[in-house]
C-alpha cells in the first residue's frame, strides 16, 4: 500500500502553487539548517532543512526519518509532486526515490552527497530571482519552477539568490530500498504502517 494513496479518479495531482502554500506553512516548524552551509547566507529567513523519508542515521543504516513522522501530510504531498513529474518524463535519469531533503533559504557551499545512490531530482519553488544550482561539469542548472536531475556525487553549490527560495531534493540513500522494504518513492507498506 503507497504512503501517498492514490488519487481518486478525476483527481489532479499537486500542482507547485499548491506545493510552495504547504511549505510555506510548514517551514516554520522546521530545525535551522546546519550542512554545507555558505558563509555568506541569503533569502528573506533563516535557513531552515529537513529531511523526509529514509535517511541514513550514525550507525550507517538507513531508517525513516523522524521528520517523515511529524509532516505526514507535506510527505505524502511532495511524493505526489514527485511521482507526477517523473510519469510526465521531467524526472531525467530519476526512476525512484526514498527520501527527500525540503531547504528553505539555505546557500550551500561546495559540497558532495556522500550515501546517495544514483542521480537527484530537484526544483525549486518561490518568490525570488537568481539562486542557480551550480554543479561541476554541467555549469549552472536554473531549478526555478523547473525539474532537473543531477549528479549529487559531483560537486554543486547554490548561486546567491535575493527573495524566498524553497529547494526539493529528491534522491535514494544508499541502502534504503532493502532496509526499508524496497522503497520506490517512499511509500512501501512497511513506510506506511509506521506513520499511523
Amino acid at each position: 500500500m503507497p504512503l501517498a494513496p492514490p488519487a481518486a479518479a478525476g483527481a489532479a495531482p499537486p500542482t507547485a502553487r499548491s506545493i510552495l502554500g504547504l511549505l510555506q506553512r510548514e517551514a516554520a516548524s522546521f530545525p535551522p539548517a546546519r550542512r554545507h552551509l555558505s558563509r555568506r547566507p541569503c533569502g528573506d529567513s533563516p535557513p531552515v532543512a529537513v529531511t523526509l523519508g529514509a535517511t541514513a542515521y550514525a550507525n550507517g543504516r538507513p531508517a525513516l526519518s523522524k521528520a517523515t513522522r511529524r509532516h505526514v501530510a507535506l510527505t505524502r504531498a511532495l511524493c505526489a509532486f514527485a511521482r507526477d513529474a517523473i510519469a510526465r518524463g521531467r524526472g531525467g535519469a530519476v526512476g525512484t526515490f526514498t527520501s527527500v531533503q525540503v531547504n528553505r533559504n539555505c546557500r550551500m557551499r561546495l559540497h558532495t552527497d556522500h550515501g546517495n545512490q544514483g542521480p537527484s531530482l530537484a526544483i525549486a519553488l518561490g518568490a525570488f530571482t537568481g539562486g542557480a544550482l551550480h554543479v561541476a561539469e554541467r555549469g549552472d542548472l536554473d531549478l526555478h519552477d523547473r525539474w532537473e536531475s543531477y549528479d549529487g556525487a559531483a560537486p554543486h553549490c547554490t548561486r546567491p539568490w535575493e527573495g524566498e527560495r524553497f529547494v526539493l531534493v529528491f534522491f535514494t540513500v544508499r541502502g534504503a530500498r532493502s532496509a526499508l522494504g524496497g522503497a520506490e518513492h517512499i511509500q512501501p507498506t512497511a513506510l506506511h504502517r509506521r506513520l499511523r
